[in-house]
């Protein structure tokens, strides 16, 4: 089966591998021209070497319901799993299981808006790399980065909807047919035009 590239030239998966990445973690296999588009697009332009006709309406909402999914926060039998798995590593006589009940609540409160994926990654991280048993602080110092990351690519994405769905909506508004590029093309031409009267006028 030949290679599929983004517009940017990247290889992006098949569809099935696609949807499998997307579960995964969606940020990380995102096609890199909905994160430079999106990027551009907070400040209210395309990208120069990218448009509209670059992206797929239907993939793009895809990729947002993906991401949307992606950050719901894990359930309380999740954390509590994660937690037991990772206290394991550094138990000690001395914790009682009262203590444990009580660690169990703490965590629950304190991770409730971190989805599964990254709070796994940030229990494994550390018991890969750490000596002790951590506090929620310190984990919810390796989890903020990856959280942040999958919140910028959601943003990004919705970004690129707005801008590919906003020339259909403002046609529907005022009734006009004309898409973005072409209200733009107009504007330059008419701006052309001033500057060459202007120019008539001085040299006379």
């Amino acid at each position: 089966m030949a290679e599929r590239r983004d517009s940017m030239g990247a290889v992006t998966p098949s569809r099935g591998n696609a949807i499998a990445a997307q579960n995964a973690a969606p940020e990380s296999s995102m096609p890199s021209a909905i994160w430079r588009a999106g990027s551009f697009l907070a400040d209210g332009v395309w990208p120069p070497d990218l448009s509209r006709k670059d992206f797929s309406l239907p993939e793009v909402k895809s990729w947002i319901s993906s991401l949307q999914a992606a950050l719901r926060g894990a359930s309380v039998l999740e954390i509590g799993a994660l937690l037991e798995g990772l206290s394991i590593q550094y138990w000690s006589k001395d914790f009682s299981r009262e203590d444990a009940g009580i660690m169990a609540r703490q965590w629950a409160e304190d991770f409730a808006h971190v989805p599964r994926d990254i709070l796994a990654d940030a229990c494994r991280t550390w018991r890969r790399t750490q000596n002790w048993y951590p506090k929620p602080a310190e984990l919810l110092a390796l989890i903020s980065p990856m959280l942040a990351r999958r919140k910028e690519a959601l943003r990004s994405a919705e970004a690129v909807l707005n801008a590919l769905e906003r020339p259909a909506r403002d046609s529907k508004a005022n009734g006009a047919g004309d898409s973005w590029e072409a209200v733009e093309a107009k504007l330059a031409a008419k701006l052309r035009d001033w500057k060459a009267m202007d120019e008539k006028e001085r040299a006379v």
